[in-house]
């Protein structure tokens, strides 16, 4: 696909002041109208209103949406046209997303992001993934009463493929014009978000809601909504930037979603990074420092309120429509890294603090309920090194949940083995995000540290053959290494640690100077190459017919993550209960935990191979624990992570 040739030529603004943008839209006919339109956009804020980081019950700088409500102010202050939207992933993500959840049955209930977002006043916003991670009913109620228009428009009804949502809106606007006086202008907006949502969240949706490509959803609509009078089109599209990745039904779709004649502007999300900025550098068709994706200003803007994107766009009306004849595109963040952490910009919004107060309180008192205690730290700084106390005591509690829900039934006495990861594992969330519980009392916000999404827990029955496979793509985060003399980063640039997924009950050797099997797309790489082996079962090979339940989330029995030989199809129990609430109720039923790191896996021998390998700064007071790579200290990555060079055995 390429871009419409139809399609005029946007010139490209460096960030503009009253002066240059002005000069941008009277270099034309002195007798055309002309207006300046400001885009302000916020992505993935994954219910962080209050600056707070409820995991480990503090305040932070470099998150929240009251921050960046005043932002938003000063950016409104400057522009007497403007539009402020939000492009999904708002009510998931933290304890306080969850504790709304939880609260949903009281009287009069409202969700606490969606009432500080109604107090700023937002035009429209898309739906994200995460909103269905609770189910429709509870995104119904969430919703209801927001003030402002809620787009979807590639998912639909199984039954009747009608839409739940509004596939886009029509704003009608009077636009101050540059040289005084007002003319109207119709904006047309349009939601779109991944359509693997269908699969990540089958549990919730199979045989309810069906997806729809977001490019070939957007080829259809977008004609209509011209033809509906729309002299812009602006897509909220929570879906990501990523050249590796072609064909239908893509995840992160911007680039070729970009190229759909009629386009004006982009507001992307999902991925959790930033555009303009370096994260996009190279990338074919993107212009990473001036935020333009093949001609079409767009903006990715962080995670959690980080940054506030805006589109500014120079307005010619002449004959019948307005044209776009320059664009700026920036992101304005709330905060900056200092030395010792995030150092704020702006202050919070009282306004904003103010419609969550209630709920901040309540998520405080929710988090605090003391649960149980545990004899060591639990961390997960060097998760993709070696086996860690805190994914064992995960596996535990959904081993133990396990083997509660098929006694006495027909696949009680099967062999039983667990699958997980540990989430906050560094990644795109930062050098901040990981899990660092001392030793000592635990309560709930150490669960949520430990397991911070809402997934359910359910069995699915795989052949030997098939493990085989779900740890080679586990494995497919790691570069290849040599014993050469080169350093070579441990992990793969874009790689998920998330998606480290250890199986507990097995052992088995991971050999890194074997090529992935599969990319970290789940894409069966050329050649046939292994990077498992000496996998076994109570000592014992294991074969490729035999076969085991093994238990995980939602998530992943249902396909998510790239992970081949899963889907709904395989899963032969569910709890219906969250993987976290289990992981609760299992240090509640021990009361003090203990938990050793059992030898699961490890890499095989490489003669010394040298790597570099990123963590958080929290990991020198437990560096004890990794003294067979014999680390040394790199300093500090201009990210915030601390980097160490080690020897691989």
């Amino acid at each position: 696909m390429t871009a419409s040739p139809s399609r005029p030529a946007v010139s490209r603004q460096g960030w503009p002041d009253d002066r240059t943008m002005a000069q941008a839209v009277i270099s034309g006919d002195a007798g055309a109208a002309r207006a300046r339109l400001r885009i302000l956009a916020t992505s993935d804020l994954h219910a962080c209103i209050y600056p707070y980081d409820y995991f480990v019950d503090r305040e932070t700088h470099s998150v929240g949406l009251a921050r960046a409500a005043s932002c938003i102010a000063q950016l409104r202050h400057g522009a007497p046209n403007c539009l402020l939207f939000d492009n999904g992933d708002f009510l998931q993500g933290n304890p306080l997303g969850d504790f709304a959840a939880k609260s949903s049955a009281e009287q009069g209930w409202r969700h606490p992001v969606v009432e500080a977002m109604r107090q700023l006043g937002y035009d429209a916003a898309s739906l994200g993934n995460h909103e269905f991670d609770w189910g429709l009913p509870f995104l119904a109620q969430a919703l209801e009463g927001a003030g402002f228009p809620l787009l979807c428009a590639n998912l639909q009804s199984a039954s009747t493929f009608s839409p739940f949502w509004a596939p886009y809106v029509i704003l009608h606007r009077n636009l101050a014009l540059d040289g005084g006086g007002h003319a109207p202008i119709r904006i047309g907006v349009l939601g779109l978000l991944p359509p693997q949502v269908t699969k990540w969240n089958a549990h919730h949706l199979d045989g309810v809601v069906v997806s729809h490509d977001i490019v070939a959803t957007a080829l259809q609509v977008v004609p209509r909504m011209r033809a509906e009078g729309a002299d812009l089109v602006i897509a909220l599209a929570h879906t990501g930037i990523d050249p590796s990745t072609d064909g239908s039904r893509q995840e992160n779709a911007a680039l070729a979603l970009a190229c759909v004649a009629g386009i004006d502007a982009i507001i992307a999300g999902h991925q959790h990074l930033r555009l303009p900025g370096k994260d996009f550098a190279g990338i074919a068709g993107v212009d990473a420092d001036a935020g333009f994706v093949h001609e079409v200003p767009c903006v990715m803007p962080g995670f959690g309120g980080s940054e506030v994107g805006a589109i500014d766009l120079a307005l010619t009306h002449e004959g019948a429509r307005w044209t776009v004849e320059a664009a700026a595109a920036r992101l304005h963040p709330i905060s900056r890294r200092g030395a010792d952490g995030a150092i704020p910009l702006v202050q919070s919004d009282q306004a904003v603090l103010d419609a969550a107060a209630a709920a901040h309180e309540g998520t405080l008192a929710y988090i605090r309920q003391p649960i149980g205690r545990t004899l060591a730290p639990l961390h997960s700084y060097f998760s993709v090194l070696k086996p860690t106390r805190a994914l064992q005591l995960v596996s535990e509690a959904q081993l133990w949940h396990a083997r509660r829900m098929i006694a006495g039934g027909p696949l009680d006495g099967r062999p039983l083995l667990c699958a997980a990861s540990l989430f906050k594992a560094g990644g795109r969330g930062g050098p901040a995000n990981y899990t660092d519980i001392p030793a000592g009392p635990l309560a709930i916000r150490n669960v949520s540290d430990l397991y911070s999404y809402p997934n359910e827990l359910q069995i699915v029955d795989m052949s030997g053959d098939e493990l085989g496979e779900w740890l080679e793509m586990s494995a497919s985060i790691f570069s290849t290494v040599a014993a050469d003399g080169i350093v070579r980063p441990l992990l793969l640039h874009g790689a998920a640690p998330y998606n480290f997924d250890v199986i507990d009950g097995l052992t088995y050797r991971i050999d890194l100077a074997m090529p992935a099997r599969y990319d970290i797309d789940g894409k069966l790489a050329p050649g046939g190459a292994r990077r498992i082996g000496a996998l076994r079962y109570m000592d014992q090979k294991v074969s490729p017919d035999r076969h085991f339940l093994v238990v995980t989330n939602s998530f992943r029995a249902s396909g998510g993550g790239h992970f081949p030989g899963l889907g709904m199809d395989r899963v032969v129990a569910s709890s219906h209960e969250a993987n976290r609430d289990v992981l609760a109720a299992y240090i509640a039923d021990r009361g003090t935990v203990e938990c050793h790191e059992r030898p699961i896996w490890r890499f095989a021998e490489t003669g010394g191979a040298l790597v570099d390998f990123d963590t958080g700064p929290g990991a020198t007071r437990h560096l004890h624990e990794i003294a067979g790579f014999a680390p040394v200290a790199q300093g500090m990555t201009e990210e915030g992570y601390v980097r160490y060079r080690m020897t691989l055995p």
